[in-house]
């Protein structure tokens, strides 16, 4: 599970916040994650270890599509080569 801490730093209720934490981490020997209201990001808030495999997942999808249009570039242009060759031979 993840538990995040989200608030503005030096307001009135910072003292409170970081009293929580603190006693939240002598309970339970974890620390709190905590994103700054004023800098967050939307991607902060939704990142989770499943997001983070989708996103590798999408990118190994990529590469393997670039790699396969790669391949098939080149045994397109060793076809183009060989009807080159072939054209070369004939003139001769």
């Amino acid at each position: 599970m993840r538990v995040v801490v989200v608030y503005k730093q030096q307001t009135d209720y910072t003292r409170q916040v970081e009293d929580f934490m603190a006693d939240f981490k002598r309970l339970t020997s974890h620390d709190l994650e905590v994103i700054n209201r004023d800098i967050a990001t939307a991607n902060e808030f939704v990142h989770t270890p499943w997001a983070r495999e989708k996103e590798l997942s999408e990118k190994s999808a990529r590469l393997r599509e670039v790699d396969r249009l790669i391949a098939e570039a080149e045994k397109n242009g060793q076809q183009d080569e060989q009807n080159v060759d072939s054209e070369e031979e004939q003139e001769m």
